[in-house]
């Protein structure tokens, strides 16, 4: 018995479309997805419609990410500052994208899940690692982008890496395989290589374009070199403002944001 554990997503459905296309030529029944389906790449709306269809033909197991606890948060909150001449403003582009089914489907994500299938083994699922002092077989979680797996005291990590912005290998879908027919568990790490062409378009096109901090510009430049510079750009532009006194990310200026990009992208 073979499933397919996927996290990250975010928004890149045509990704996505390509691991469902792996999937289908061998026996997968389950997959287990750790979240942020939404953001970046902008087409959160295409992925969620994809995931409902997925649901109909897989037994499909959901938790949500932090993405989608930015949204829910946002819209609870009486304070409506997002902006697109903001550093939320692409976090607005992802909510403007979204329906009101859309959205129904995220609030109903849980947080974690604790799932036997077929009364196989149990899994414990998140979208950040959580040392859960229950003793669970497997602990399965996203969140880094960065696949890994090991044992600790008995208990198997397993991060599949990401779907949607893969960098394990250069720009690739990543994600798992689990094959429970062994006691211990086979892991199968997949690195799906695929055109990048539609991705960059659909960005160009979309509203991240007229973000002032030109997340449009970082993913572009991330999918074309296969380097995490979103990583970067946050890294950098931390740094920058504590030389001049800003530890609070929401008090950084647009004009740092700005002025770091340029320095990155010399």
């Amino acid at each position: 018995m073979k499933i397919a554990i996927f996290s990250d997503i975010h928004g890149n459905v045509f990704a996505l479309k390509k691991c469902i296309e792996y999937i289908e030529k061998i026996n997968i029944e389950d997959i287990i997805f750790c979240g942020d389906y939404i953001s970046d790449i902008p087409k959160s709306h295409d992925v969620i419609s994809y995931l409902k269809e997925l649901n109909k033909k897989y037994n499909c197991y959901f938790v949500r990410g932090n993405r989608e606890e930015y949204i829910i948060d946002y819209l609870n909150n009486d304070r409506k500052d997002w902006a697109m001449d903001n550093r939320n403003g692409p976090m607005l582009c992802t909510l403007n994208d979204l329906n009101e089914s859309d959205i129904n489907f995220i609030k109903k994500l849980p947080d974690s899940l604790e799932i036997n299938i077929n009364g196989l083994l149990p899994i414990c699922v998140n979208h950040k690692r959580v040392d859960n002092i229950k003793k669970h077989r497997y602990l399965i979680y996203g969140h880094t982008h960065r696949p890994e797996y090991f044992n600790n005291q008995g208990i198997y990590y397993i991060n599949p890496g990401s779907v949607g912005l893969g960098l394990s290998n250069g720009f690739c879908a990543e994600f798992a395989i689990l094959d429970v027919e062994h006691k211990q568990g086979n892991l199968e790490f997949i690195n799906i290589k695929y055109e990048v062409e539609e991705i960059i378009k659909s960005i160009k096109d979309s509203e991240l374009s007229n973000t002032k901090i030109r997340w449009d510009q970082i993913l572009i430049k991330t999918i074309e070199d296969g380097i995490d510079y979103s990583e970067l750009y946050i890294k950098k532009v931390l740094e920058n403002a504590k030389k001049i006194g800003i530890n609070n990310i929401d008090d950084i200026s647009i004009n740092l944001w700005d002025e770091t990009r340029r320095e990155i992208f010399k």
